[in-house]
């Protein structure tokens, strides 16, 4: 079994697709973390999230 330069190619897009999208699941990963941070310190302590 050979592989041709055309399936090459769309291996090569298919994982550089999958990298972007997991780069942008990540970041909102990120992003739901530091809104959950006051959340959690808020009731731990009882002080009021700002």
């Amino acid at each position: 079994m050979s592989t041709t330069p055309m399936q090459m190619s769309e291996a090569h897009r298919y994982q550089q697709l999958r990298i972007n999208r997991d780069a942008k699941v990540f970041t909102i990963f990120e992003g739901a973390g530091e809104i959950r941070r006051p959340v959690i310190g808020s009731a731990l302590t009882g002080l009021p999230v700002h």
